[in-house]
Protein backbone atom coordinates (compact mmCIF):
# COMPACT_ATOMS: atom_id res chain seq x y z
CA UNK A 1 0.00 0.00 0.00
CA UNK A 2 2.75 2.60 0.77
CA UNK A 3 4.59 1.74 -2.51
CA UNK A 4 1.25 2.17 -4.36
CA UNK A 5 0.56 5.72 -2.31
CA UNK A 6 4.26 6.71 -3.57
CA UNK A 7 2.93 6.22 -7.07
CA UNK A 8 -0.56 8.22 -6.57
CA UNK A 9 1.92 10.83 -5.29
CA UNK A 10 4.24 10.70 -8.21
CA UNK A 11 1.52 10.97 -10.60
CA UNK A 12 -0.52 13.71 -8.82
CA UNK A 13 2.37 15.89 -9.08
CA UNK A 14 3.15 15.10 -12.65
CA UNK A 15 -0.65 15.89 -13.51
CA UNK A 16 -0.56 19.32 -11.57
CA UNK A 17 2.46 20.55 -13.22
CA UNK A 18 0.76 19.80 -16.68
CA UNK A 19 -1.88 21.22 -15.54
CA UNK A 20 0.03 24.14 -14.45
CA UNK A 21 1.47 24.59 -17.98
CA UNK A 22 -1.07 23.15 -20.27
CA UNK A 23 -2.46 26.57 -21.07
CA UNK A 24 0.57 27.71 -22.45
CA UNK A 25 2.25 25.97 -25.39
CA UNK A 26 4.89 24.89 -26.41
CA UNK A 27 5.45 23.24 -22.61
CA UNK A 28 9.05 23.61 -22.36
CA UNK A 29 9.18 27.75 -23.22
CA UNK A 30 6.08 27.35 -21.01
CA UNK A 31 8.52 26.63 -18.05
CA UNK A 32 10.71 29.44 -19.13
CA UNK A 33 8.47 32.10 -19.09
CA UNK A 34 6.83 30.98 -15.32
CA UNK A 35 10.54 30.58 -14.05
CA UNK A 36 10.55 32.37 -10.84
CA UNK A 37 13.34 34.71 -9.63
CA UNK A 38 13.02 37.49 -7.12
CA UNK A 39 16.04 39.68 -9.42
CA UNK A 40 13.50 39.76 -12.64
CA UNK A 41 11.08 42.40 -13.53
CA UNK A 42 8.39 41.61 -15.66
CA UNK A 43 6.61 43.55 -17.98
CA UNK A 44 4.03 43.07 -20.80
CA UNK A 45 3.22 45.34 -23.41
CA UNK A 46 0.65 45.32 -26.85
CA UNK A 47 -1.09 48.01 -28.68
CA UNK A 48 -4.81 48.60 -30.13
CA UNK A 49 -7.65 47.76 -28.34
CA UNK A 50 -9.23 50.12 -30.84
CA UNK A 51 -13.09 49.38 -29.70
CA UNK A 52 -14.09 48.84 -32.18
CA UNK A 53 -12.60 48.38 -35.26
CA UNK A 54 -11.91 45.06 -37.29
CA UNK A 55 -9.59 42.06 -36.96
CA UNK A 56 -7.02 41.64 -39.10
CA UNK A 57 -7.39 39.40 -42.28
CA UNK A 58 -5.29 36.98 -41.12
CA UNK A 59 -6.56 36.23 -37.30
CA UNK A 60 -8.24 33.26 -38.60
CA UNK A 61 -9.99 32.67 -35.17
CA UNK A 62 -11.78 36.13 -34.83
CA UNK A 63 -12.71 35.89 -39.02
CA UNK A 64 -14.37 32.75 -38.39
CA UNK A 65 -16.55 34.29 -35.11
CA UNK A 66 -18.16 37.03 -37.30
CA UNK A 67 -18.57 34.49 -40.10
CA UNK A 68 -22.53 34.06 -39.80
CA UNK A 69 -22.82 37.90 -38.93
CA UNK A 70 -21.07 38.91 -42.38
CA UNK A 71 -23.26 36.30 -44.16
CA UNK A 72 -26.54 37.40 -42.72
CA UNK A 73 -25.72 41.00 -43.48
CA UNK A 74 -24.24 40.40 -46.91
CA UNK A 75 -20.64 41.97 -46.42
CA UNK A 76 -17.28 40.16 -47.80
CA UNK A 77 -14.55 39.36 -45.97
CA UNK A 78 -13.78 42.68 -45.31
CA UNK A 79 -16.95 44.18 -43.86
CA UNK A 80 -17.74 46.07 -46.91
CA UNK A 81 -21.93 45.55 -47.88
CA UNK A 82 -22.09 43.96 -51.38
CA UNK A 83 -25.45 44.41 -52.41
CA UNK A 84 -26.44 48.03 -51.82
CA UNK A 85 -29.19 48.97 -53.82
CA UNK A 86 -32.56 50.49 -51.56
CA UNK A 87 -30.10 51.03 -48.64
CA UNK A 88 -29.40 54.38 -47.18
CA UNK A 89 -25.78 55.12 -46.19
CA UNK A 90 -27.23 54.82 -41.96
CA UNK A 91 -28.21 51.30 -43.21
CA UNK A 92 -25.29 49.92 -45.12
CA UNK A 93 -23.22 51.64 -41.90
CA UNK A 94 -24.91 49.81 -39.30
CA UNK A 95 -24.80 46.10 -40.97
CA UNK A 96 -21.30 46.50 -41.08
CA UNK A 97 -20.53 47.80 -38.15
CA UNK A 98 -23.05 45.13 -36.08
CA UNK A 99 -19.91 42.35 -37.43
CA UNK A 100 -17.04 44.63 -36.69
CA UNK A 101 -18.45 45.27 -33.33
CA UNK A 102 -18.44 41.96 -32.89
CA UNK A 103 -14.95 41.16 -34.21
CA UNK A 104 -13.57 43.80 -31.92
CA UNK A 105 -15.51 42.82 -28.54
CA UNK A 106 -14.35 39.16 -29.50
CA UNK A 107 -10.59 40.00 -30.07
CA UNK A 108 -10.54 41.97 -26.87
CA UNK A 109 -12.43 39.37 -24.76
CA UNK A 110 -9.38 37.00 -26.21
CA UNK A 111 -6.64 38.57 -25.48
CA UNK A 112 -7.72 40.46 -21.76
CA UNK A 113 -8.21 36.40 -20.99
CA UNK A 114 -4.66 34.85 -22.05
CA UNK A 115 -3.21 38.10 -20.43
CA UNK A 116 -5.40 37.66 -16.99
CA UNK A 117 -4.37 33.56 -17.57
CA UNK A 118 -0.28 34.57 -17.68
CA UNK A 119 -0.81 36.92 -14.46
CA UNK A 120 -2.23 34.06 -12.25
CA UNK A 121 0.11 31.35 -13.41
CA UNK A 122 3.56 33.75 -12.23
CA UNK A 123 4.68 33.46 -9.37
CA UNK A 124 6.99 36.90 -10.10
CA UNK A 125 3.56 39.20 -11.70
CA UNK A 126 3.98 42.04 -14.15
CA UNK A 127 4.55 45.15 -12.85
CA UNK A 128 2.64 46.79 -15.73
CA UNK A 129 1.02 46.21 -18.72
CA UNK A 130 1.97 48.79 -21.36
CA UNK A 131 -0.41 49.35 -23.60
CA UNK A 132 0.71 51.73 -26.82
CA UNK A 133 -2.07 53.63 -28.42
CA UNK A 134 -5.22 53.18 -29.77
CA UNK A 135 -7.53 52.78 -26.53
CA UNK A 136 -10.26 53.89 -28.86
CA UNK A 137 -11.39 53.76 -32.70
CA UNK A 138 -13.19 56.85 -32.49
CA UNK A 139 -13.15 58.67 -29.20
CA UNK A 140 -16.45 58.13 -28.80
CA UNK A 141 -17.45 57.90 -24.83
CA UNK A 142 -19.34 54.61 -25.35
CA UNK A 143 -16.14 53.46 -26.58
CA UNK A 144 -13.79 54.94 -23.68
CA UNK A 145 -16.03 53.05 -21.30
CA UNK A 146 -15.81 49.97 -23.08
CA UNK A 147 -11.93 50.19 -22.64
CA UNK A 148 -12.02 51.52 -19.01
CA UNK A 149 -14.85 48.40 -18.07
CA UNK A 150 -12.66 45.23 -19.51
CA UNK A 151 -9.26 47.03 -19.39
CA UNK A 152 -8.50 49.01 -16.44
CA UNK A 153 -10.44 46.54 -14.22
CA UNK A 154 -7.60 43.74 -15.31
CA UNK A 155 -5.58 42.69 -11.89
CA UNK A 156 -2.63 44.72 -13.48
CA UNK A 157 -1.56 48.05 -13.36
CA UNK A 158 -1.85 49.76 -16.92
CA UNK A 159 -0.25 52.03 -18.21
CA UNK A 160 -1.29 53.84 -21.62
CA UNK A 161 -0.34 55.66 -24.16
CA UNK A 162 -2.88 57.77 -26.68
CA UNK A 163 -2.76 56.29 -30.43
CA UNK A 164 -3.69 58.21 -34.00
CA UNK A 165 -7.30 56.92 -33.48
CA UNK A 166 -7.84 58.42 -30.04
CA UNK A 167 -7.48 62.14 -31.21
CA UNK A 168 -5.48 62.74 -34.19
CA UNK A 169 -7.65 61.08 -36.46
CA UNK A 170 -10.70 62.89 -35.40
CA UNK A 171 -9.71 66.67 -35.45
CA UNK A 172 -12.19 67.86 -37.39
CA UNK A 173 -13.94 65.16 -38.17
CA UNK A 174 -16.38 64.34 -35.07
CA UNK A 175 -18.72 67.24 -34.20
CA UNK A 176 -17.26 70.46 -32.44
CA UNK A 177 -14.19 67.89 -31.98
CA UNK A 178 -15.50 66.20 -28.98
CA UNK A 179 -14.28 63.20 -29.51
CA UNK A 180 -10.60 64.32 -29.77
CA UNK A 181 -11.71 66.38 -26.37
CA UNK A 182 -13.31 62.97 -24.67
CA UNK A 183 -10.04 61.30 -25.11
CA UNK A 184 -7.60 63.92 -24.24
CA UNK A 185 -9.89 65.56 -21.05
CA UNK A 186 -10.07 61.80 -19.74
CA UNK A 187 -6.39 61.10 -20.12
CA UNK A 188 -5.21 64.40 -18.64
CA UNK A 189 -7.57 64.76 -15.95
CA UNK A 190 -8.97 61.56 -14.87
CA UNK A 191 -5.89 58.45 -16.12
CA UNK A 192 -3.21 60.62 -15.63
CA UNK A 193 -4.38 61.55 -11.65
CA UNK A 194 -5.86 58.37 -10.81
CA UNK A 195 -2.28 56.58 -11.64
CA UNK A 196 -0.09 59.64 -10.02
CA UNK A 197 1.41 60.10 -13.44
CA UNK A 198 2.98 63.76 -13.93
CA UNK A 199 2.33 64.61 -18.05
CA UNK A 200 3.92 67.26 -20.36
CA UNK A 201 1.52 70.27 -20.20
CA UNK A 202 1.01 73.53 -18.73
CA UNK A 203 -3.05 74.59 -18.20
CA UNK A 204 -4.13 78.17 -18.27
CA UNK A 205 -7.48 79.83 -18.85
CA UNK A 206 -7.11 81.99 -21.69
CA UNK A 207 -10.40 82.46 -21.89
CA UNK A 208 -12.99 82.66 -18.93
CA UNK A 209 -15.08 80.50 -20.99
CA UNK A 210 -12.43 77.97 -22.04
CA UNK A 211 -9.17 75.87 -20.23
CA UNK A 212 -6.05 75.79 -22.30
CA UNK A 213 -3.79 72.64 -22.50
CA UNK A 214 -0.65 72.76 -24.15
CA UNK A 215 1.98 70.10 -23.96
CA UNK A 216 2.74 67.04 -25.47
CA UNK A 217 1.10 64.60 -22.49
CA UNK A 218 3.88 62.90 -22.45
CA UNK A 219 5.00 61.04 -19.37
CA UNK A 220 7.69 58.68 -17.62
CA UNK A 221 7.84 56.45 -14.64
CA UNK A 222 10.21 53.99 -13.06
CA UNK A 223 9.34 50.28 -12.60
CA UNK A 224 11.03 47.88 -10.00
CA UNK A 225 10.76 44.85 -9.07
CA UNK A 226 9.53 44.10 -5.29
CA UNK A 227 13.47 44.12 -4.24
CA UNK A 228 14.19 46.06 -6.09
CA UNK A 229 17.06 44.93 -7.84
CA UNK A 230 15.72 45.75 -11.11
CA UNK A 231 14.43 48.59 -12.73
CA UNK A 232 13.41 50.35 -15.84
CA UNK A 233 12.76 54.09 -16.63
CA UNK A 234 9.84 53.91 -18.51
CA UNK A 235 8.93 56.90 -21.22
CA UNK A 236 5.45 57.29 -23.06
CA UNK A 237 5.33 59.65 -25.71
CA UNK A 238 1.73 58.75 -27.46
CA UNK A 239 0.75 58.99 -31.04
CA UNK A 240 4.17 59.86 -32.70
CA UNK A 241 7.12 62.35 -30.95
CA UNK A 242 6.28 64.68 -34.01
CA UNK A 243 2.75 65.24 -33.93
CA UNK A 244 1.57 68.42 -32.83
CA UNK A 245 -1.96 69.92 -33.79
CA UNK A 246 -4.33 72.61 -32.18
CA UNK A 247 -7.68 71.40 -31.04
CA UNK A 248 -10.79 73.84 -30.37
CA UNK A 249 -13.42 72.14 -28.49
CA UNK A 250 -15.01 72.12 -24.70
CA UNK A 251 -11.57 72.64 -24.11
CA UNK A 252 -8.44 74.30 -26.33
CA UNK A 253 -5.85 71.50 -26.93
CA UNK A 254 -2.43 72.85 -28.51
CA UNK A 255 -0.52 69.29 -29.24
CA UNK A 256 3.54 69.80 -29.17
CA UNK A 257 5.89 67.42 -30.35
CA UNK A 258 7.70 65.34 -27.60
CA UNK A 259 11.46 65.50 -28.65
CA UNK A 260 12.26 68.44 -26.56
CA UNK A 261 10.57 66.62 -23.16
CA UNK A 262 12.36 63.67 -24.49
CA UNK A 263 15.50 64.58 -24.53
CA UNK A 264 15.20 66.71 -21.23
CA UNK A 265 13.26 63.87 -19.45
CA UNK A 266 16.58 61.47 -20.71
CA UNK A 267 19.15 63.67 -19.34
CA UNK A 268 17.48 63.84 -15.92
CA UNK A 269 17.26 59.83 -14.99
CA UNK A 270 19.73 59.83 -11.79
CA UNK A 271 20.27 55.43 -12.14
CA UNK A 272 22.27 55.33 -15.27
CA UNK A 273 22.60 51.75 -15.84
CA UNK A 274 18.95 51.22 -16.06
CA UNK A 275 17.04 50.22 -18.95
CA UNK A 276 15.20 52.93 -21.01
CA UNK A 277 12.18 52.04 -22.49
CA UNK A 278 10.78 54.51 -25.26
CA UNK A 279 7.29 53.57 -25.62
CA UNK A 280 4.81 54.79 -27.80
CA UNK A 281 2.08 54.46 -30.87
CA UNK A 282 2.93 54.92 -34.71
CA UNK A 283 7.10 55.28 -35.03
CA UNK A 284 6.93 56.84 -38.62
CA UNK A 285 9.94 57.00 -41.03
CA UNK A 286 10.48 60.88 -39.95
CA UNK A 287 9.98 60.40 -36.27
CA UNK A 288 12.59 57.28 -36.24
CA UNK A 289 15.23 59.35 -38.07
CA UNK A 290 15.09 61.58 -35.42
CA UNK A 291 14.20 59.17 -32.30
CA UNK A 292 17.75 58.21 -33.56
CA UNK A 293 19.42 60.99 -33.30
CA UNK A 294 17.97 62.51 -30.45
CA UNK A 295 18.89 58.90 -28.67
CA UNK A 296 22.58 59.31 -30.33
CA UNK A 297 22.95 62.96 -29.13
CA UNK A 298 21.92 61.37 -25.21
CA UNK A 299 24.44 58.69 -25.47
CA UNK A 300 27.22 60.89 -26.27
CA UNK A 301 27.07 63.08 -23.58
CA UNK A 302 30.01 63.41 -21.36
CA UNK A 303 28.61 61.61 -18.19
CA UNK A 304 27.70 58.61 -20.77
CA UNK A 305 30.99 58.09 -23.06
CA UNK A 306 32.20 55.51 -20.03
CA UNK A 307 28.94 53.60 -19.73
CA UNK A 308 26.75 51.56 -21.92
CA UNK A 309 23.44 52.86 -22.31
CA UNK A 310 20.59 50.70 -22.06
CA UNK A 311 17.26 51.33 -24.65
CA UNK A 312 14.17 49.38 -26.18
CA UNK A 313 12.27 50.99 -28.25
CA UNK A 314 8.24 49.63 -28.61
CA UNK A 315 5.51 50.73 -30.57
CA UNK A 316 2.31 49.34 -31.66
CA UNK A 317 -0.08 51.01 -35.02
CA UNK A 318 0.37 47.96 -37.89
CA UNK A 319 -1.49 45.21 -36.37
CA UNK A 320 -0.28 42.66 -37.99
CA UNK A 321 3.42 43.32 -37.52
CA UNK A 322 4.91 41.35 -34.50
CA UNK A 323 8.98 41.01 -34.55
CA UNK A 324 11.80 41.95 -33.00
CA UNK A 325 14.76 44.60 -34.99
CA UNK A 326 18.06 45.19 -33.62
CA UNK A 327 19.42 48.24 -34.54
CA UNK A 328 22.84 50.07 -33.82
CA UNK A 329 21.93 53.08 -31.86
CA UNK A 330 24.93 55.27 -30.65
CA UNK A 331 27.15 52.52 -30.78
CA UNK A 332 25.22 50.01 -28.87
CA UNK A 333 22.97 47.05 -29.95
CA UNK A 334 18.80 48.00 -29.04
CA UNK A 335 15.76 46.24 -30.14
CA UNK A 336 13.29 47.63 -32.14
CA UNK A 337 9.98 46.26 -30.73
CA UNK A 338 6.46 45.92 -32.62
CA UNK A 339 4.46 44.69 -29.08
CA UNK A 340 1.87 43.31 -31.38
CA UNK A 341 -1.81 44.13 -31.14
CA UNK A 342 -5.34 43.05 -30.38
CA UNK A 343 -6.91 43.04 -33.57
CA UNK A 344 -3.99 40.24 -34.17
CA UNK A 345 -4.17 38.51 -30.99
CA UNK A 346 -0.50 39.48 -30.18
CA UNK A 347 1.34 40.73 -26.98
CA UNK A 348 4.87 40.44 -25.61
CA UNK A 349 6.18 39.63 -22.65
CA UNK A 350 9.78 40.61 -21.20
CA UNK A 351 11.52 39.18 -18.49
CA UNK A 352 14.47 41.86 -17.17
CA UNK A 353 17.06 40.35 -15.54
CA UNK A 354 20.73 41.93 -14.24
CA UNK A 355 22.43 40.79 -17.44
CA UNK A 356 19.79 41.25 -20.24
CA UNK A 357 16.16 40.79 -21.17
CA UNK A 358 14.63 37.67 -22.07
CA UNK A 359 11.75 38.59 -24.94
CA UNK A 360 8.88 36.47 -25.40
CA UNK A 361 6.29 37.20 -28.18
CA UNK A 362 3.14 35.97 -27.57
CA UNK A 363 -0.13 34.88 -29.20
CA UNK A 364 -3.58 35.01 -27.63
CA UNK A 365 -5.93 31.46 -28.42
CA UNK A 366 -9.56 31.58 -28.39
CA UNK A 367 -9.21 27.87 -27.09
CA UNK A 368 -8.22 29.63 -23.82
CA UNK A 369 -4.30 28.33 -24.59
CA UNK A 370 -1.52 31.26 -24.80
CA UNK A 371 1.15 30.05 -27.71
CA UNK A 372 5.01 31.43 -27.30
CA UNK A 373 5.51 32.18 -30.79
CA UNK A 374 9.40 33.30 -30.54
CA UNK A 375 11.50 34.11 -27.42
CA UNK A 376 14.56 35.74 -27.60
CA UNK A 377 17.75 36.03 -25.50
CA UNK A 378 19.23 39.70 -25.63
CA UNK A 379 21.72 41.37 -24.23
CA UNK A 380 22.73 45.47 -24.63
CA UNK A 381 26.12 45.20 -26.24
CA UNK A 382 28.50 47.68 -28.27
CA UNK A 383 27.85 47.51 -31.98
Amino acid sequence: MELLSVVWLFLSIILCETKKFSSIIPEDEAEKILANSDDDLNLLFTGDPQYHFPCTLINSQCKKKSEACRRKNGLDFDHHKQRRDGLQPSEIQELEHECIRLESEFSNEVQRKSIFDLNRKMANKPKALIINGDLTNFGHIYQLNKFKEQWLTLPIPILAGLGNHDYENNVDDCVANQCANTMLYWFVRQYAKTNNLSLDYKKSNEHIWKTTYAGSFAYSTNICNDNETTCVHSIQLNNRPDYAASISSASQWHVHGSFQWLTRDLESISNRSWPVLINLHHLSQNASLRLKSTLEHWMGREENKDILRKVMVLYAHFHENHVVQMKCVGGVTIPYIFVGSVPNNRYTNIKFNTNGAEIFLLQSNANSTTSIMQRIDFQWKPC
